[in-house]
């Protein structure tokens, strides 16, 4: 299931990972403010429980990571740190540097 937030809202869409690599949504399986769905919860422990049911373990394909599954918030957190001190870093020793 994969959440996409909006400014003051959230929306969520089933989706699955094919042998290829790529990705897919359900259009059925949705739920977000505009389109709110009272048993989608059910209706996605229903795809889960089908796929486990019909497929065997070892056949069963986990996605590579991509670059935005690796954009955590402490990556975030860490980036937002670390950048900022190196650019005053550099500019330091620009301007101290000897001419």
């Amino acid at each position: 299931m994969r959440e996409s937030k909006g400014q003051s809202s959230s929306s969520y869409a089933v989706r699955m990972f094919l042998a290829s690599g790529r990705r897919r949504s359900l259009p059925g399986l949705y739920r977000g403010d505009a389109h709110p769905a009272p048993d989608f919860d059910e209706q996605f422990q229903r795809v889960v429980n089908w796929w486990e049911l019909s497929t065997d373990p070892a056949a069963r394909v986990r996605p590579s990571k991509q670059f935005r599954d690796r954009l955590t918030p402490a990556v975030l957190g860490l980036a937002l740190v670390f950048v900022p001190v190196l650019v005053v870093a550099a500019v330091v020793l620009v301007i101290l540097a000897p001419h």
